[in-house]
């Protein structure tokens, strides 16, 4: 899937556009190109692009090279600029979730979604946590059951991602 993610931000090298920048340096985020990402997004926002999304995916870039302090601060501004996304609270408290004690927070929210069975977004916070920790079943678990409840996109790429990385 590399080569055919490497292709598509090859033919969109010629578009400038917040959009076409976005899209990119989602991709290269995908297949773990975080410093090419975190430029392609900076430059989308320095644009004046108000999408919530780069936001998000600049944290996500600062997250993958290991720096979740970065990471929490860029969703701090994105939330300035965009009070009212839910997405960029979301990934908030999941940074900060990670930031914490993951096996412990794991427990409670998996406990959680259990309890909460019909409950998407405890699944989806569970199969995150459970993916951080190393604990592949209940994350293949967590993020099926997370998008079999809700059919959210969002969902869908967290358990693509998981298949990837773990070369199912």
């Amino acid at each position: 899937i590399k080569p055919m993610i490497h292709q598509l931000i090859e033919q969109m090298k010629s578009d400038e556009s917040s959009h076409a920048l976005y899209m990119s340096a989602t991709l290269h985020n995908a297949v773990s190109e975080y410093q090419a990402a975190s430029t392609l997004f900076l430059q989308a926002i320095n644009q004046g692009d108000t999408n919530p999304y780069n936001w998000e995916g600049l944290a996500q870039s600062y997250e993958g090279t290991g720096n979740l302090g970065l990471a929490i601060e860029t969703l701090e501004k994105g939330i300035l600029k965009n009070p009212n996304s839910a997405d960029l609270i979301f990934s908030l408290r999941l940074a900060q979730v990670r930031a914490q004690d993951k096996p412990d927070a794991f427990k409670n929210i998996y406990k959680a979604a259990k309890t909460e069975a019909q409950n998407a977004y405890y699944w989806y916070v569970s199969g995150v946590l459970a993916n951080d920790l190393g604990y592949s079943t209940e994350t293949e678990l967590s993020l099926t059951q997370a998008y079999q409840l809700s059919h959210d996109p969002h969902y869908l790429f967290g358990l693509g991602d998981f298949y990837i990385n773990h070369g199912k």
